[in-house]
């Protein structure tokens, strides 16, 4: 007999029955003791992460404060030998690393600073302006931001905010000298930027559309009409938003000013004073025009300075451009900044945002200074024209940081573009085409009278010992015209350049042989380019008294001359 004896089929059920209430009851032990485990793992390194932070603001205790956060990345930290590159794993996952951000903060109520690790990214704790819809600064190496404190100009932090269009205060930054740089970079948000390290204010245009008003090819040309001043509907707006192509009024335009070529920019850096030139140079003196052309010497963008003038628009043009060389003073990464004389539609844009619900919106105060002296702002408003203009001054009335000085702004007050009326007539980049429909720009009037551009000249000739003209992008190129101040010559101007839409026009009542035109708006100078002067210059002189103004516009052969200056814009997308 087999005493042999397996299991019955109960007990083998009793058995399976057994452990499942075993798995049952240690399985989510099991999953509960993993999870502990993981999460257990992740703290060490959040603590880790936030003990290396710790380490580093020892070491670099000047660069945070008691008023301000200061934010720093998890790469920042490893890449400065505060954690070990292999340290950062996610126990959570460990494909990826941890990328977050330690945000230190003073405690006031314990007297300490707190280190708090957050997942965000660092990134996502940059202020940004919610009215800008996305058309927030962009920063490039060599740009300091910058706000003024009511006394000092300091660094700004980007986590703070620095820039409110809703309220005026537009975006600025700084350049700075090679030497400061580093200390400025590194130091505190708060820290007082000093002005002798300052080599150029630079202030940010975000884009946008605004809605057409006067579009109408019937231009009045018969009298002005100051009614038609208004305050610019205007409607911020990213680069990533589908353009608004509007023609006819009452429909969006995205302004023009912020296409470059074929990219779509975000916004441009406007600069917010006049150029000047380095010190060591006297090239602003009518006597030295050939010195001026000398391309080695440097531009500065700075208040108290004297306009650099007396110098050719090509000229002009390349030491705009050569501001972005590899071996700039500036700290500009040549591969990300494009830096060019300013454009008439880029004038347009920033005189338009002027006039809208984020600038002065009304006439910015003219800068009567005889010496052309950048930032100043006359004590009262002109009351006559150039011919017995008496309100100039020698030197600087009112300097730009004064409640006088502030209303030469396009914001009024310290934080918009200065001298835009005022101080110096202004080169921009508008060019006449040198025959109709030719598509080739005209260059100046004869092989002596001209701008220092290759190109055809009304002459007939062509200039071949200058500078060879720039790719289209750079310039805005307008329709052949032999008047300046009919129909038939505000017709040529462009939506958003403000020229055109600053109609109807009419002959100033001083001036009416040898006409001298201006427009409804504040009865600003408007003299359209033609063939004996295919340039277009902005914002009249000093010297010019009512008819100066941001929107003021005119004609010129491009010339050196000792009341012509320019301004350089920089785009970095």
């Amino acid at each position: 007999m087999n005493k042999d004896k397996g299991f019955t089929l109960i007990e083998l059920l009793g058995v399976i029955i057994l452990l499942g209430i075993i798995g049952v009851i240690a399985v989510p032990s099991i999953t509960n003791l993993i999870k502990d485990s993981i999460e257990k793992a992740y703290q060490e390194q959040v603590n880790m992460i936030k003990e290396s932070a710790k380490k580093w603001a020892v070491e670099n205790i000047e660069q945070i404060s008691e008023e301000h956060k200061t934010y720093l990345t998890v790469d920042m930290l490893t890449k400065n030998g505060y954690i070990n590159k292999n340290e950062v794993a996610d126990p959570r996952d460990s494909s990826k690393n941890l990328n977050g951000c330690v945000i230190i903060e003073y405690n006031p109520s314990y007297s300490k600073y707190e280190y708090n690790y957050h997942e965000k990214s660092c990134d996502e704790f940059t202020y940004r302006d919610s009215i800008l819809n996305g058309a927030d600064p962009k920063l490039s190496e060599g740009m300091i931001p910058v706000v003024w404190d009511g006394t000092n100009l300091v660094k700004a932090g980007l986590y703070d905010e620095w820039y409110d269009y809703s309220n005026l205060k537009w975006a600025n930054v700084v350049m700075v000298t090679s030497d400061s740089r580093d200390v400025y970079n590194e130091a505190p948000v708060g820290t007082r930027i000093k002005e002798h390290h300052i080599l150029t204010y630079f202030v940010w245009i975000p884009r946008y559309k605004y809605k057409l008003w006067n579009t109408n090819d019937n231009i009045i040309t018969t009298g002005v009409n100051s009614s038609v001043v208004k305050t610019i509907d205007i409607v911020f707006e990213g680069s990533n938003v589908t353009k608004s192509n509007g023609t006819i009024n009452g429909e969006y335009l995205t302004h023009p000013a912020f296409t470059f070529g074929g990219t779509e920019l975000n916004g441009f850096w406007m600069a917010k004073y006049e150029t000047s030139s380095d010190e060591s140079s006297a090239c602003y003196m009518t006597s030295l025009a050939d010195d001026c052309n000398n391309d080695s010497i440097t531009p500065r963008i700075k208040p108290n300075k004297t306009a650099w003038r007396s110098i050719q628009i090509a000229n002009a043009f390349q030491v705009a451009r050569k501001m972005e060389t590899n071996d700039n003073i500036y700290g500009l990464n040549s591969a990300l900044v494009d830096t060019h004389l300013i454009k008439n539609m880029e004038w347009g844009a920033v005189a338009y945002l002027s006039y809208s619900n984020y600038g002065i919106n009304s006439e910015v105060r003219i800068n009567n200074s005889k010496t052309s002296t950048t930032g100043c702002a006359a004590t009262n408003p002109p009351v006559d024209t150039f011919t017995n203009y008496k309100d100039y001054f020698e030197g600087c009335q009112n300097t730009y940081n004064t409640p006088i000085g502030n209303l030469a702004s396009t914001t009024g007050n310290i934080t918009g573009v200065y001298d835009m009326s005022g101080s110096a007539v202004e080169f921009v980049m508008g060019i006449m085409e040198s025959s109709l429909n030719s598509g080739v720009p005209m260059v100046g009037v004869d092989l002596t009278t001209n701008s220092g551009f290759n190109g055809r000249l009304s002459s007939g000739e062509t200039y071949t010992t200058g500078i060879d003209l720039p790719e289209n992008k750079y310039y805005d190129l307008y329709s052949y015209g032999t008047t300046s101040g009919d129909q038939a010559a505000y017709v040529r101007g462009k939506l958003g350049d403000a020229t055109r839409e600053m109609g109807p026009f009419g002959v100033h009542p001083d001036f009416v042989t040898p006409a001298l035109n201006i427009s409804s708006w504040h009865g600003d100078l408007a003299n359209f380019m033609t063939n004996q002067r295919p340039w277009i210059i902005r914002g009249s002189s000093w010297a010019d008294g009512t008819l100066d103004g941001a929107f003021a516009f005119s004609n010129f052969m491009g010339i050196a001359d000792a009341r012509r200056g320019f301004r350089i814009v920089i785009t970095n997308e």
